[in-house]
């Protein structure tokens, strides 16, 4: 996986290795989490 953050690569490596170091990765998770929620309370 390759994090991209305004035009700039700012990570790279296996979701499991993102998850633990990269708070951009995991902040964009986060985010497609509430996203999901958010259509499932619908």
């Amino acid at each position: 996986v390759i994090v991209v953050d305004g035009g700039k690569i700012v990570a790279e490596g296996t979701p499991t290795e993102l998850a633990a170091h990269s708070k951009p990765y995991q902040a964009l998770v986060h985010e497609m989490r509430g996203e999901f929620n958010a259509l499932v309370e619908k």
